[in-house]
């Protein structure tokens, strides 16, 4: 069964290498894993800014960037989010239809 995971070790090794030649903007691959580090180091990235890894046992399936934060909604206190650089791998949806990645409502994402 699927689970929604924060990224970390092996699997966020894994997504940054595999995300490397879409978003690296000319830095070494390195120098990206750094950057990604460093974003979630500061105060800001610390509270805002999740890597998600849906994966089945150690099969990382999909992966997106969770970003979150307060806003104010008729005068009232909310907490919003927005989902970025999501990336399922072609392979899995050929291979096993999508259907495991498609369930609404089934996962929830983990708290910060």
């Amino acid at each position: 069964m699927a689970q929604l995971v924060i990224a970390e070790g092996p699997i966020l090794t894994q997504i940054l290498g595999a995300t490397y030649e879409i978003w690296h903007e000319g830095l070494s691959r390195a120098a990206y894993g750094r950057l990604f580090a460093a974003q979630t180091a500061t105060a800001w990235g610390r509270g805002r800014l999740r890597l998600l890894a849906l994966v089945d046992r150690d099969e990382l399936l999909a992966s997106a960037k969770l970003y979150s934060f307060e806003a104010t909604l008729d005068a009232r206190p909310i907490r919003v989010a927005g989902i970025g650089a999501t990336r399922i791998r072609i392979s899995l949806i050929r291979s096993r239809g999508g259907r495991r990645c498609r369930s609404p409502g089934s996962s929830r994402a983990p708290a910060p």
